[in-house]
Formats: structure tokens, sequence, C-alpha cells
């Protein structure tokens, strides 16, 4: 900007070297003399002179404010053209966070909480029925405020920076009556920030003039691996039966959030026509359950969740208890290089029998 202002200025002088309208009395031998420069000793102008030369610089003031203003506008384009390229990638980091955030403690907190704090299957199942919860009111409530109150990209990072805060106190927990209630408040806070990470990157796009249904699932799938890199850190950095996976959720939350108020602003609309609860709360959609397929694709969709939430919950308990299995631990290769010598124990041990014979 500043190389570009120089120019301009130069090319103002310049003009005023070509007219020559305040000299030293002879503008061949002597030059121009331009204003702000060092004339010597400039000789006596005529009034009509005068004016003139204020005439001239004030209609070179008045280009160069135009230039200016073009300047400007170009300058603002060249930002727009930037940051079409550019929203794409953050976007991605985004969607990358915001399902990392979830995926460093959702498939390993089931073992943490059966074998180190020894909690009991329903408490277990208690943890995870908690998504089911907050999905069922949250969701509509964030998305109320975000329409009417508060810009997405900020109820967004408000969200994350909330759901961290309360992960960070369960992780100092270890007993159930104190780590299911801030469990809970933590999820309350970042189900809804994943519809509202989708409104943001909706509003980003169009803003960029990019056709959102081409656009968006490339940038989406990046969150599923965002989620399976943070599964990869806790089991590869030793977090799984630890609170420290909470603490990696609550990091990468933090960041989100603080990343979520320089994303793109999303316009609210405070002269919204009042609605009866049932619509603002889009309670009105279960009328098409009167359609056949729609009710069977509702139960599919229920069930799969359900299975889903019973791996999530259990899955990983179940593949780390095999190592307190003689034939699946440690020492399975040298039983298995034994050749069988001692299978008698592996079988008195469970199991071992299937181990051993064809």
């Amino acid at each position: 900007m500043q190389i570009r202002n120089n120019i301009l200025l130069l090319q103002c002088r310049k003009r005023q070297h070509k007219i020559g309208l305040w000299c030293n009395g002879n503008t061949t031998d002597s030059g121009p003399v331009i204003l702000g420069s060092n004339p010597g000793s400039p000789t006596k102008t005529s009034a009509n002179s005068r004016g003139l030369f204020i005439l001239h610089n004030l209609q070179l003031f008045v280009i160069f404010a135009i230039k200016k203003i073009l300047c400007f506008d170009f300058c603002n384009k060249t930002n727009k053209t930037t940051f079409m390229k550019n929203i794409k990638f953050r976007l991605i980091v985004m969607n990358f966070l915001q399902y990392a955030v979830w995926g460093s403690w959702l498939i390993s907190l089931g073992a943490y909480l059966e074998i180190t704090l020894k909690f009991t299957g329903g408490e277990i199942g208690s943890f995870f029925a908690t998504m089911g919860i907050a999905s069922l009111f949250m969701p509509a409530i964030m998305g109320v405020i975000a329409d009417r109150w508060v810009p997405a990209q900020r109820l967004l990072g408000i969200s994350h920076l909330l759901a961290a805060a309360f992960m960070v106190a369960a992780s100092m927990q270890d007993t159930y009556q104190t780590l299911y209630p801030l469990v809970l408040c933590s999820v309350m806070f970042y189900m809804p920030t994943i519809a509202l990470s989708n409104t943001v990157a909706y509003n980003a796009l169009n803003k960029a003039g990019l056709d959102t249904v081409k656009a968006f699932p490339p940038i989406r799938v990046w969150g599923t691996v965002g989620f399976i890199c943070a599964m990869w850190a806790v089991d590869l950095l030793g977090f799984g039966l630890s609170s420290a996976q909470m603490l990696l959720s609550a990091g990468l939350g933090i960041v989100l959030g603080l990343y979520c108020f320089s994303l793109p602003s999303c316009e609210v609309n405070r002269n919204v026509e009042s609605k009866s609860w049932i619509d603002t709360l889009g309670l009105r959609a279960f009328a098409l359950f009167k359609e056949y397929k729609m009710a069977v694709f509702f139960l599919f969709s229920m069930m799969l969740g359900m299975s889903l939430q019973i791996t999530n919950a259990f899955a990983d308990g179940y593949i780390k208890s095999f190592g307190d299995v003689a034939v699946h631990g440690e020492q399975y290769l040298d039983r298995g290089a034994a050749g069988g010598a001692d299978g008698g124990s592996g079988r008195n041990q469970g199991g071992g029998h299937g181990a051993h014979e064809p």
C-alpha cells in the first residue's frame, strides 16, 4: 500500500514539472520548483500565476484522492480474492479440530471408566447417553440464539470454550457422582457445535461465492480425518486409560474456540416474526413421520445410533480385556513358538484350545 501511494505521489510531481506554473523565472534554465522542495531563491510571480498554481494543486489533490479511493477498492478486491482462496483451508482447519475434540475421548472414555475407575456397565452407559440427552434440545436452543442474537461463529467459539472448561474440571474427578454432571455439561455445549460449525461453513462459502453443494463435502471429510488422528494420538501417547484424554480434548477445544472468533461473521436477524415454540423448536418436522419411508428411515437411524453408542462405550474396554487372557497376552508369540509345549496351561486359562487346535 505504501509503495503504491509513493508511486501516485511521484506521478503527481511529474505533472507539476511539466506544467511549471511555479518556477524560478526560466523553466528551461532553472527548472520548475516543486512544492516542498528547495527552490533556492525564487523570484516573484504574478497573482494570476499563484491563482493558477492553487487551482492546479487543488485539481491534483482531487485526482490523488480519487486514485486513493480506487486503490482502496482494488486492495479490497485483492483481499476478496485472497479470501476466496484461503477460506477452504480455514474451514478445513475448523472441521479438523471440530471432530478432533470429539475423537479425543469418545472411543477411549469407556475403557477409562471401566478399567481405571471401575465403573459399572450402567454407569458407563449413562455417560454415552449424555449425547442423546443434549441432542434433544440444545441444538434447537443454540440455533434460536444464533439466528436472533449472537452470530453463529461467536456462539460456536463460546460453546467450545465452555465445553472445554467443563472437560478440564471433569478430568480432575474420579467418582461417578462428581464426574457425570461435568461430562454432561460439557456435552451440552459441544453437541450444538456440530450444527453451528456447518452453519459457519455454509455462510463463509456463500460469501466467497462458492457452490456449497460442491465445496463443502471435501471440507467436511477432514472432520473425519481429525477424529481418527485424535484417536491415534490418544492411543500412541498412552492416554487411553487416564484422564489425560479429557485434557487433550479440552486443549483442542480451547484452540478451536479462539479460532472461531476469526472466522467470517454470520448475520443475525433481530426482527424475526414471533412464532410458537412448536415452530421455533422445529417440532412440526415430526409430521414427516406420516410418510412410510421417512418413518422407516428414522427407526433405522435410531437403531443404528443405539448400536453405534454401544460400540463406542464398550468396544475399547472389550478389546483391552484380551490382554488379561494368557493366550492373547504379551507371551502369545512365545507360546506359539514353543509348539504348544505348555498348551495345557493355555487351555486351563480359557480359550487356549482354540489357538492350538485345527
